[in-house]
C-alpha cells in the first residue's frame, strides 16, 4: 500500500475537498523583515524558515510575528472560524522565491490577525526547533533569538544617540539606569566617580581619559522615554594599524570609528546598538565578552585588528577600567588594543582609578603618569 506523504495532492480541485485543516506556515511582515535583515550568521536557519513559506509543516502554528521576547502565532483552525475568507485565500496560496515577501494578500490582513484574541505565543528558539526539527546547534538557536528580540515593535521607544565631554559621566552613575541587572547592572565602573549606592567612596576625576578627549572619544546610550539608560558602549576614533580578515588576507582599513564592549540591562539591546554602529559605518567589537583578541566586525567582515587611539598627553589623575584599549603609551599619547613590540606604558585595567597590572604593563621608576602635572 502506497502512504500518502502530503496533503497536496487535495488542494485547490474544489473546495469542498479541502476538509483537512492542513497547517501551512505563514509569516507576517514584522518577522518576515526581521529574517531579510539577519546577519550572514544565520543564513541558513533564515533561508529554512523562509522556504517553508506556505508549505504544510507538522506544527499547526502560522500567520507568526515577533511579539515582544516571544512570536505569536495562529492555527488553521481558527483562521478558519475567525476569517473563513483568509483561509480560502491560504489553502491555495502557491510559495514564491524565499526572498521575495509572498502575498500583499498578508499585509493586508496583518493587523486584524494579529488582534485576534485566539492568538497563542511560543518562545523563539521552541519555535526554530519545532519547525526546523533542532537542525541548528543551542548556541546558534539562542544568538539567534537575542537578535528576533532586538526587532520587536513593542520594546517602547528607545532614542539612541552619542555624547561627549562631562555628559558621559552621567551615564555611570547607577541611579541613571532603568535597573541594576545585566552586564550594564554589574559594570565595574557603575558609581565610581563620587559616592554609590552603598556608600562606598569613589574617586575623582576617574573617567577624565574619557571626558578630556571629546576629539577621540564619546559615549553611545540607549535610553527610554524618561531618559533612563538601557544601554552604552564608548565610540573611539581608531586608526586601524594592522588588520586581516578571517582569509588571512592582510587589509587596510585606516581610520574608522569603533563600538567598544557594550553593556546592557538586556541581551537584546546589543543587537539594537550594532546595527547602528553598522548604519553609520562604525566597526564593533565582535567579543562582547571580557575575551577580548583583537576581532572586530566592519562593514559585515570580521578582522583580527591592531588599533591605537589618540589621547591628549596631559595630567590624567585617575584611570577607568578598559576593555579594550588597555596600554597606554603616556610618552606618545597613545591607547592600544594590544602591545606593539617597543611599548613601554602601563595596563588600564584596575578599576580603583590606579594604573593596573592586568595586562602585565606595570610602571618603571620614572613614573610617566605625573609627568605632565
Amino acid at each position: 500500500m502506497k502512504h500518502i506523504k502530503s496533503f497536496k495532492v487535495f488542494e485547490s480541485y474544489d473546495d469542498d475537498l479541502n476538509f483537512l485543516n492542513e497547517s501551512k506556515l505563514y509569516i507576517l511582515p514584522t518577522f518576515f523583515k526581521a529574517l531579510s535583515s539577519a546577519p550572514s550568521e544565520f543564513l541558513g536557519i533564515v533561508k529554512d524558515l523562509k522556504s517553508l513559506y506556505g508549505d504544510e509543516t507538522d506544527q499547526d502554528i502560522t500567520f507568526v510575528d515577533i511579539d515582544n521576547d516571544n512570536l505569536s502565532y495562529s492555527t488553521m483552525k481558527n483562521i478558519e472560524k475567525e476569517f473563513p475568507e483568509l483561509y480560502k485565500q491560504s489553502i491555495t496560496w502557491i510559495p514564491k522565491p524565499f526572498n521575495i515577501m509572498p502575498s500583499s494578500i498578508l499585509r493586508d490582513w496583518s493587523n486584524d490577525i494579529l488582534k485576534s484574541p485566539t492568538r497563542g505565543n511560543i518562545k523563539i528558539g521552541k519555535f526554530v526547533n519545532k519547525i526546523l526539527k533542532g537542525k541548528y546547534p543551542e548556541a546558534l538557536i539562542d544568538k539567534f533569538v537575542t537578535y528576533i528580540k532586538s526587532k520587536s515593535v513593542k520594546k517602547g521607544n528607545w532614542n539612541i544617540s552619542l555624547v561627549k565631554g562631562d555628559d558621559i559621566i552621567k551615564y555611570y552613575d547607577s541611579s541613571n539606569y532603568i535597573d541594576r541587572r545585566g552586564t550594564l547592572g554589574h559594570s565595574c565602573m557603575s558609581d565610581k566617580l563620587g559616592r554609590d549606592n552603598y556608600g562606598v567612596k569613589g574617586v575623582s576625576n576617574i573617567f577624565d581619559i574619557y571626558t578630556k578627549n571629546p576629539e577621540s572619544c564619546s559615549l553611545l546610550i540607549m535610553t527610554n522615554e524618561e531618559g533612563k539608560l538601557g544601554a552604552r558602549a564608548l565610540v573611539w576614533n581608531t586608526k586601524v594599524t594592522f588588520c586581516r580578515d578571517y582569509k588571512d588576507d592582510v587589509c587596510e582599513l585606516g581610520d574608522i570609528k569603533f563600538l567598544d564592549r557594550i553593556y546592557t540591562i538586556d541581551d537584546w539591546m546589543v543587537n539594537k546598538m550594532t546595527r547602528w554602529a553598522q548604519d553609520n559605518g562604525m566597526g564593533y567589537r565582535y567579543y562582547q565578552g571580557l575575551h577580548d583578541d583583537g576581532t572586530i566586525s566592519y562593514k559585515d567582515v570580521k578582522y583580527k585588528s591592531e588599533m591605537e587611539v589618540n589621547v591628549k598627553k596631559i595630567h590624567y589623575s585617575a584611570f577607568p577600567y578598559l576593555d579594550t584599549f588597555n596600554r597606554y603609551d603616556v610618552k606618545n599619547g597613545k591607547l592600544y588594543n594590544y602591545k606593539p613590540s617597543n611599548f613601554s606604558g602601563f595596563g588600564l585595567q584596575s578599576t580603583s582609578g590606579n594604573y593596573g597590572t592586568v595586562t602585565g604593563n606595570t610602571p618603571r621608576l620614572r613614573n610617566y603618569i605625573r609627568r605632565f602635572s
